[in-house]
């Protein structure tokens, strides 16, 4: 079974990267921040750590890394994830909870 993980407001993606790189192909790992240089960020430790970072909805590779730029109410709405993952530093949580109970799978 392929788990599909959401981060949100990433920062610099080194969670979702140690979730790819110890899992493979098990998971399929999207990184999202809203910040340009958050997202551009990202991109550079996806590089620096040997990923690539792909834009289509399932990452099945060993190296694929999907890397989003937007808002993480939108990304919510689109689809559906086995597991989401916040940074304990973001301020706005309150505001997703309601959309991330929403959207995980009920299995």
């Amino acid at each position: 079974m392929l788990y599909v993980i959401l981060y949100i407001f990433q920062l610099l993606g080194i969670s979702g990267l140690q979730w790819k790189h110890h899992f493979g192909s098990s998971v399929s790992v999207t990184l999202n921040d809203n910040s340009a240089d958050n997202h551009a960020e990202i991109l550079n430790h996806i590089q620096l750590n040997g990923m690539v970072a792909v834009d289509s909805d399932l990452s099945t590779s060993d190296r694929e890394v999907q890397v989003m730029c937007q808002d993480a109410n939108v990304i919510l709405h689109q689809r559906q994830f086995h597991f989401m993952y916040v940074s304990y530093c973001s301020m706005l949580l309150i505001l997703y909870c309601f959309t991330k109970f929403h959207k995980i799978y009920n299995t």
